[in-house]
């Protein structure tokens, strides 16, 4: 029999799309170990090795639309407006494109996290498919772009296409998406971190505090150069350019995982974002995060961070200044509610072994 093939096409905005997936299709394979994989993505290659075992193959040449961003927290929203109108002027067109695409790569399943067009192929051509997200295109398009005259056929085309797949399976937190009538919700998704001896290997104090700089793999700026300088507390950066003060440090370069760091330091900084929000609590990590103003998902991520984590919720000029950085210690000495189990990865694998079969 031949082994069943399941085309994974992952949004590049960001990794957390990536985040998402992968846990689920690392256990998937442990299910069924026959399933080949084949990633459609922009994702780097270094970043999905970290996360699932090979073998898989990744391609490029899906279409995706996401969001254009102006820095990692805010929407460009005219130029993602234009760029769905165009996405909806030439439908037929991408749609076909998108079909001749699945066609050269004859996938038997189709998972999507969560570009539309892979979608729409998938039910042109009678393919099992399904999309996995804790946000979809359709409402966040809505929050930003509902001034435009094209507004409502763009947000239906999306939704209607959502909704046309076998399944979403919305992952928690999330947005309700209580439009979809294929929702399945499923639990919290993401890995748990081991604590590393990070500070040994640093050549530091062993009670120096630690906070890990991040913004999910979205380009943009970062205001770390002026944050003001505090006793006992450095600043890690991964994969970033670093100012240059003595209080910052590299933590690529102790080549250990992104979820090995989180579990390894004091604090995570942040933008809202759904993986940091998730991987951080799993491991027990308080969190500093920069709100995204408009950003739909922020408000039930931000709720379920309260309800599992500490946390301190600051805007961008906060963020900028550093001056949060007053306001650590109190953060930290909040008793640490107990971390919930990440029970969605088993409970998405289930229903992807269903639709492939």
């Amino acid at each position: 029999m031949t082994p069943p093939h399941l085309l994974v096409a992952i949004s590049g905005h960001g990794f957390g799309h990536a985040g998402q997936t992968l846990p689920v299709l690392q256990a998937l394979r442990q299910r069924r170990p026959d399933v080949w994989l084949t990633l459609s993505t922009a994702v780097p290659r270094w970043f999905l090795e970290s996360r699932l075992d090979p073998p898989f193959e990744v391609v490029t040449g899906g279409r995706e639309a996401g969001m254009v961003m102006n820095s990692p927290s805010v929407v460009d929203r005219e130029a993602s407006a234009d760029l769905y109108a165009r996405m909806l002027g030439d439908w037929e067109a991408n749609v076909a494109e998108e079909t001749a695409f699945l066609d050269r790569l004859r996938p038997d399943g189709v998972l999507a996290n969560v570009p539309v067009l892979p979608l729409a192929a998938a039910a042109r051509r009678g393919l099992p498919c399904a999309a996995m997200c804790s946000l979809n295109w359709a409402a966040v398009y809505n929050a930003y772009c509902a001034h435009r005259p094209e507004a409502g056929d763009v947000h239906a085309r999306l939704r209607d296409t959502y909704a046309a797949a076998d399944a979403f399976l919305r992952v928690t937190p999330g947005l309700a998406m209580d439009d979809l009538p294929n929702r399945r919700c499923v639990g919290p998704i993401g890995r748990v971190g081991q604590a590393r001896p990070i500070r040994r290997r640093l050549g530091l104090d062993p009670d120096t505090r630690v906070g890990l700089v991040t913004f999910g793999g979205i380009g943009g700026e970062r205001p770390l150069a002026e944050w003001p300088r505090r006793d006992g507390w450095v600043w890690g950066v991964q994969a970033e350019a670093a100012p240059d003060r003595p209080d910052v440090v590299d933590l690529g370069s102790l080549g250990e995982t992104f979820t090995d760091l989180v579990a390894s330091v004091d604090v995570l900084v942040t933008k809202t974002g759904y993986g940091t929000f998730v991987e951080a609590t799993l491991a027990g990590t308080p969190v500093v995060y920069e709100q995204r103003p408009a950003w739909p998902e922020g408000p039930p991520l931000a709720a379920w961070l309260a309800a599992h984590n500490r946390r301190l919720a600051v805007d961008a000029d906060t963020m900028r200044a550093g001056t949060f950085v007053d306001a650590l210690p109190a953060l930290l000495d909040q008793a640490a509610p107990p971390p919930p189990t990440p029970h969605g990865i088993d409970e998405a694998a289930c229903e992807l072994e269903k639709l492939i079969g």
